[in-house]
């Protein structure tokens, strides 16, 4: 997908560069260009993470906006705070960018330049917001959710406790293992045997994240003991799905307690993947009734108003409370669902993408 973002003036002076934060979030940037210079202005340009860093030459005059055209895969990226780059490197504030990040600043006494310190505070924001949401289950399944993004985001890892060293090594997994399970999950869409993929994982790596789920899953979804509810499971996923742990009213950016988009159907790609490789086969085989039940609910919460029903057009923004569904919805799965064989699941997983991504090529 491709986004062109104007950043508009004025500027209070020449500017030879800006730089560009946006909300955290698992949207990749694949690649940008600045539109408005001419021909072999620009002498420098990155991207790191959800960072964009460009530098040009001549300094353009104060009052001229520069626009930048950027290649993602995942959700929209949204900017939360810009710099123009000034005389002698100074950064100078862009006013109006698209998200509301007060709370982040406050709570951080100014503004952020450092985009792992960014996305901590916006994390930590986040889950303020949940600890103090009036709902019971919305601060219950929420900090289940905050809990995930903690431990697997790999803005965040190092907020989790973890060692340098597995931080590292659950930060490198994930890159790897997001490609390979959105790989097979369209295979499954398109009917296709699930072929043995090649890819830089073994089966150790596999299993690494495995047991990382499952110990989240255990530590906030149980009752009294470390065996995992899965009532509560049910129930944190149904929530999760149907957009109904969103903080919205309280928290105006996009993290938000909800789906990233269609990759949620990657819960379920996940966990047949384990099993086919007989990692925690008796835990997954419990959990995918739940998986697979869910992407049932979402489709119906995020389908998009407009477009084609395509991967990259389930997006936050379609939620409106209009949509979600009900308890007899959501009753109908569990009763569907619940006792499902895996050979039955796989195949209606199969199909539920097929529905929901009805036009995808």
């Amino acid at each position: 997908m491709n986004q062109v973002m104007p950043f508009a003036s004025p500027h209070p002076e020449e500017a030879g560069g800006l730089r560009v934060f946006f909300v955290p979030s698992r949207t990749t940037i694949e690649r940008f260009e600045v539109l408005e210079l001419a021909e072999g202005s620009v002498v420098d340009k990155e991207h790191r993470q959800l960072v964009v860093d460009v530098r040009w030459r001549p300094s353009i005059p104060a009052g001229k906006s520069i626009v930048l055209s950027i290649d993602v895969e995942g959700e929209p990226l949204v900017a939360a705070q810009a710099f123009w780059r000034a005389a002698e490197g100074a950064f100078l504030p862009v006013p109006d960018v698209a998200a509301d990040i007060s709370p982040v600043l406050a709570a951080a006494g100014g503004p952020l330049d450092d985009y792992r310190t960014f996305a901590s505070a916006m994390f930590m924001t986040k889950c303020d917001s949940v600890r103090k949401h009036p709902n019971h289950r919305v601060r219950r399944y929420g900090s289940f959710f905050c809990d995930m993004d903690l431990n697997t985001n790999r803005s965040l890892l190092h907020l989790s406790g973890m060692s340098v060293q597995q931080s590292g090594e659950i930060s490198t997994t994930v890159f790897l293992i997001e490609p390979l399970v959105l790989a097979r999950m369209h295979e499954r869409r398109k009917g296709q045997p699930l072929s043995q993929l090649s890819h830089p994982l073994e089966r150790s790596d596999i299993s690494r994240i495995s047991t990382l789920l499952l110990t989240i899953y255990r530590e906030n979804l149980n009752v009294g003991d470390s065996r995992i509810d899965l009532e509560e499971l049910w129930t944190a996923f149904e929530m999760f799905a149907n957009g109904e742990l969103r903080v919205a009213e309280t928290l105006k950016f996009p993290w938000n307690c909800e789906p990233n988009g269609a990759a949620l159907f990657c819960f379920a790609e996940f966990g047949f993947l384990a099993v086919e490789l007989g990692i925690d086969v008796d835990e997954w085989t419990a959990i995918l009734p739940n998986h697979v039940a869910i992407q049932k609910i979402f489709a119906v919460a995020y389908t998009p108003d407009e477009g084609k029903l395509r991967f990259r057009n389930y997006l936050p923004g379609n939620w409106s409370a209009t949509k979600k569904v009900g308890p007899q919805f959501k009753a109908r799965q569990r009763v569907r669902f619940w006792d499902m064989s895996l050979n039955d699941l796989e195949a209606a997983a199969g199909e539920n993408l097929r529905e929901a991504l009805a036009d995808e090529p």
